[in-house]
């Protein structure tokens, strides 16, 4: 069909409710608020999921880094609804048989394949079907639309089929996808852009833009349709609630008709008593909003919208059935953005309290994966710095379902938090921090003592909108707390350097095969030093962290591997906690390594693990997802237990040491292998020669090198040599004999079990005469 003018008409009227300028789509504030951020997005997937790209992954067998591409791409825009993985609009890629190789062959063929886009999607769709995927909308015409924006329309359902409304094309809609429906849908999209070319419309973009936007003004002017006649149902009884004192911005009858919202949450009782919920929550709402906006300091005004699109509405958006928010709510946010996608300072109105306090809205993904950045980073520093005002008693943690208000108008949480937990964790409190003023104390304010209060929670909590919007929030949120960031006594102390040539002097290992370590751990990221015992690889991979950290604040820490080590353990897992009542949790608990990169990620410098007998552990059980992780450094994906995306952070280095005579280097996983470089490390007989020279002990160390070198040479498996550390002692010529027939002999004989013979040449008894002449 093509589009009639009066419905042209319609959208340009309805495009210039929000830009009163707009003649074309070249429109200044349109352009930036609604089309240029696509257009990068789509620029930058374009490169991410080019056909030649995602053929060379597929060639390559590489489909986790395939499915990585996919995730990274629906992060560039806020299309799609992202809070809550396992049912949001990737949910596809979260199922757990989804057969990889197969999935990322047929989005090729979605994204590139032969025949028009409603042909390619209804083989993805059949696909889907047959593989027991969800089948959706969002997820296929998202990618479609990214890869292909001159021809293919990106179909959102809600915004769909009220766009098809708007134009009479009521009869292209299909709630359930199919190839036949998208092709209806996407000629209605292809005749808008006929349409609009006069307004300077080129492709899918400023369609699918100026269908948001047109959809979004139509509904929420749309006039409230009256099911019946007559309404003459009084609200709900409210509960008891004193006279409010003069001043007060609320009456009872507010709290009379937000209980009787709450108890009939519907559209007619709206429509009934719209003109006293006007008079009696919105306007007075809305009144002292403005008021606190006037109040609060100029950084979080310059900051902040203040002005322009706080509020919500009572109507819902569910699709014609009729429902009813019980509460009226608006916020501040940040400028350039909007209340469902950004941290906010929200203030929200029912029945029961009014409350106000930080939020993060429901599409604000970006500024939530942020936030949590931010504080994992930071959280010790955060701590000290906020809890002066965040720390303070009067605000509850966590969400609404989580507080109530007792009869006596106290409020209660089941689970209190604290701001040291909240920042730990934020996604377990929603990213919600609150003040709540329940309804009898709120009649009990006049709109100045209210609007003072309201403005102080704004102002104690402005600091966590700037750790969701500020990639390094420190030195903003310290330049508006007014702290001296110079405070040198508060930074921590840089480590001693420790230079090649001082490692070398210490050790007696030559400086050409230092530097050749640290080459290989900068360049990898992650060593492994392997070979017999006693060879001294953990001493070395010490030395080794102190020279990488040497002059820096970074830090170095060390773990040991073991049979029983577990994913659990090392990344994170769910560990049971015992309640109050009796009962258990089961919270998600951050592993070792996650407490370590959290740690490493508020430091600028190099940050070392050390791994200690590695090899000793199921590694790929160990791992997970680092698999991936450690060759993809500049990736991030979600961990297995939990929806938050993780990385390693740049500065972490990860050194682990290998006992070959446990486990030979040719049974590790070989995916692992190729992540790590293996650094071999042989009995060093230059070493131990240089450790009794430097400390003058008057060992015999040279007639002790000629019996380890004849006993190695007989063992002939450089896997099972007998290293130089059992004699690294000052005091090794008076504890010899016990080292020998203690440690050594026992080995030999479990060697040489098979062929006995061979060990008897190198038992004490004969090679004590070898290393101690009789003269001495």
């Amino acid at each position: 069909m093509s589009l009639h003018q009066t419905k042209i008409d319609d959208i340009v009227a309805l495009l210039r409710k929000w830009y009163p300028d707009w003649s074309s789509v070249k429109d200044a504030k349109f352009q930036e608020e609604e089309v240029l951020y696509k257009r990068e997005a789509i620029a930058k997937a374009q490169q991410l999921i080019a056909r030649n790209e995602l053929d060379a992954l597929l060639q390559r067998a590489e489909h986790d880094e395939f499915i990585a591409r996919l995730d990274k791409v629906a992060h560039l825009s806020n299309l799609l609804y992202l809070a809550i993985p396992s049912k949001g609009d990737l949910r596809v890629l979260y199922q757990q048989e989804l057969d990889r190789a197969g999935f990322c062959r047929c989005m090729v063929d979605l994204l590139y394949g032969a025949g028009p886009g409603d042909q390619r999607l209804q083989r993805y769709l059949d696909y889907a079907t047959a593989h027991g995927l969800p089948t959706y909308w969002t997820f296929p015409t998202y990618f479609l639309y990214f890869c292909q924006p001159d021809t293919e329309i990106f179909v959102k359902p809600t915004v769909m089929q009220r766009f098809l409304d708007l134009v009479g094309a009521q009869d292209a809609w299909s709630a359930v996808p199919s190839g036949a429906a998208y092709g209806a849908i996407r000629q209605v999209a292809l005749d808008v852009l006929e349409a609009f070319r006069s307004f300077g419309a080129g492709d899918m973009v400023d369609v699918q833009s100026i269908m948001w936007t047109a959809t979004q003004i139509a509904h929420e002017q749309a006039p409230a349709e009256i099911d019946q006649d007559t309404f003459d149902a009084l609200p709900a009884a409210a509960p008891f609630v004193p006279e409010p004192v003069p001043d007060c911005p609320f009456s009872k009858r507010t709290i009379e008709l937000l209980a009787g919202l709450d108890q009939t949450p519907t559209k007619q009782f709206y429509d009934t008593h719209h003109d006293e919920l006007e008079a009696t929550v919105k306007i007075p709402f809305e009144r002292v909003m403005r008021q606190v906006a006037e109040r609060l300091p100029s950084p979080i005004r310059d900051y902040m919208e203040t002005e322009a699109r706080l509020f919500s509405r009572f109507l819902k958006n569910d699709f014609g059935q009729g429902g009813a928010w019980p509460h009226y709510w608006g916020a501040f946010y940040p400028k350039g953005s909007s209340r469902s996608r950004a941290a906010q300072l929200i203030m929200s109105i029912n029945y029961r309290y009014l409350e106000c306090g930080f939020y993060i809205g429901n599409y604000g993904t970006d500024y939530a994966k942020r936030f949590e950045r931010n504080c994992a980073a930071h959280a010790s520093i955060l701590s000290e710095t906020l809890a002066e005002s965040i720390g303070e008693t009067g605000l509850l943690f966590g969400s609404r379902g989580t507080f109530k208000i007792q009869a006596d108008g106290t409020v209660t949480q089941e689970r209190p938090g604290t701001l040291d937990a909240f920042l730990r964790a934020p996604s377990d409190f929603h990213f919600d921090v609150s003040h709540v003023i329940p309804a009898r104390e709120l009649l009990q304010l006049t709109e100045e003592e209210l609007v003072a209060r309201v403005a102080q929670v704004h102002a104690r909590l402005f600091p966590l909108v700037l750790l969701a919007i500020h990639d390094d929030p420190l030195p903003a949120i310290a330049e508006y707390l007014g702290i001296d960031q110079e405070d040198e006594e508060q930074a921590p102390q840089a480590n001693e350097a420790y230079s090649l040539d001082r490692w070398a002097a210490e050790t007696g290992f030559a400086a050409a095969d230092l530097a050749r370590w640290v080459r290989a751990l900068r360049r990898k990221r992650q060593v492994i030093f392997y070979g017999p015992p006693g060879t001294g690889k953990t001493f070395v991979a010490q030395k080794l962290a102190q020279h990488l950290i040497g002059g820096g604040r970074g830090f170095m820490e060390i773990v040991q591997f073991h049979p029983a080590y577990a994913y659990e353990d090392f990344v994170q897992g769910i560990r049971p906690r015992a309640r109050a009542d009796g009962g258990l949790d089961y919270p998600v608990k951050a592993g070792r390594f996650l407490e370590f990169c959290r740690k490493a990620e508020q430091s600028e410098d190099p940050c070392v693990l050390i791994i200690d007998e590695i090899n000793r552990a199921n590694l790929a059980r160990v791992f997970g997802e680092l698999m991936y992780l450690l060759e993809y450094r500049d990736r991030e994906i979600p961990l297995a237990a939990g929806d938050r995306p993780f990385r390693i952070p740049d500065n972490v280095y990860i050194v682990g040491t290998m006992n070959t005579a446990d486990r030979s280097i040719a049974l590790v996983d070989h995916a692992l292998r190729r992540r790590f470089a293996f650094l071999a490390l042989r009995p060093n007989y230059d070493v131990l020669k240089h450790y009794h020279v430097n400390r003058r002990t008057g060992f015999p160390v040279e007639r002790l090198t000629s019996v380890l070198k004849d006993l190695n040479q007989q063992i002939a498996d450089h896997h099972y040599e007998v290293g130089i550390s059992y004699f690294l002692h000052e005091n090794a010529a008076a504890d010899l004999a016990d080292i020998w027939q203690m440690e050594i002999e026992p080995y030999l004989e479990e060697l040489f079990f098979d062929n006995p013979e061979r060990a008897k040449p190198f038992q004490w008894s004969v090679i004590e005469s070898r290393i101690f002449s009789a003269e001495e």
